[in-house]
């Protein structure tokens, strides 16, 4: 059986970080004669680069045990697919979680994807994407759809490798903006269809929720960020009449928000109507909007201090 100066001469000397190894190794808490086995062992079936060498100098110093060296110090796995495997036990995570995707089927990219997300996201949410099916891309939008409140349930319907990162997406903004359900959003969930399709059939479904709540005819040519500005109206208790005045096919959405806002700012229609316009960009109604609010906060200041002194007097 090999001693600590056998491994510190399989280990040798990383000249830039000039690693005493005899003195790690020795300030080690849990550094046992089984891993001085294992690692004497497993070393020489690495490529004993230097970051490999740092990932397991990280493993001594933070006392690893010998499952969770076993679990990344090994010849299957590139120096970072380590590097990913080391960081989760460095942050905490059990051997549960890290075990989901220690895998050799998993580039470092991947890994990295699914350990940010066991650090957010219960086990149970990133088993939905840890897949190597999925690229890293796609793994980033499940778990920013978790990061935004959907459910399990909600994920599944998109947990399909055969979708592309644009239809994940359109599957997605369908739950978080539309407000679907699992069943709505199964309706256009298809890799069959395109991502246009897919945004096509939003505005469809959406057209619908609309005209449940508003006594007023749905122009079919809105596309689905309209119809969102459309149902954000009602939404925000704005009547029919104001919801009305912004709800024209030649207003894009931005220029729709404008409007919107500057009722939910509790301005006059008169008012709004000064920069109703849709030849202005949705930047230029936005600073006509503040200005015109500016002016109305101005004069009602100034209106109660002339009260206030007709008051005292």
């Amino acid at each position: 059986m090999m001693n600590i100066i056998d491994l510190v001469e399989i280990l040798g000397l990383d000249e830039e970080y000039g690693i005493n190894w005899r003195n790690i190794i020795t300030e080690s808490k849990n550094f046992s004669e089984e891993i001085v086995q294992y690692l004497s062992e497993v070393i020489p079936k690495l490529k004993l680069s230097r970051e490999v060498r740092a990932w397991i100098r990280d493993g001594i110093i933070c006392d690893f045990t010998l499952e969770q060296m076993k679990m990344y110090i090994n010849p299957v796995y590139h120096h970072l697919q380590m590097r990913e495997i080391c960081r989760g036990f460095k942050y905490g995570l059990t051997m549960e979680q890290v075990a989901l995707y220690a895998k050799p089927e998993f580039s470092s990219d991947q890994m990295a994807t699914i350990l940010y997300g066991l650090g957010r996201n219960t086990i149970e949410q990133v088993r939905i994407y840890a897949n190597p099916k999925f690229s890293e891309d796609k793994m980033w939008i499940m778990c920013r759809g978790y990061e935004h409140g959907l459910s399990i349930e909600q994920m599944m319907v998109c947990a399909n490798p055969a979708f592309s990162c644009e239809q994940m997406n359109k599957i997605i903004l369908g739950f978080e903006c539309g407000g679907f359900s699992v069943e709505q959003v199964k309706m256009y969930a298809k890799p069959e269809f395109s991502p246009e399709q897919m945004e096509k059939k939003c505005a469809e479904i959406l057209n619908q929720i609309i005209s449940q709540h508003l006594d007023i005819p749905i122009d079919l040519n809105f596309d689905f960020y309209q119809l969102l500005e459309i149902k954000s109206g009602f939404e925000n208790n704005l009547t029919i009449g104001q919801i009305k005045i912004y709800a024209k096919p030649e207003f894009d959405y931005n220029q729709m928000a404008q409007i919107r806002i500057g009722f939910e700012h509790y301005l006059t229609e008169k008012q709004i109507r000064q920069y109703a316009d849709p030849c202005l960009s949705y930047t230029e109604m936005s600073l006509l909007r503040n200005d015109i609010e500016r002016k109305r906060d101005v004069e009602t200041l100034i209106r109660r201090k002339i009260e206030r002194n007709k008051k005292k007097s």
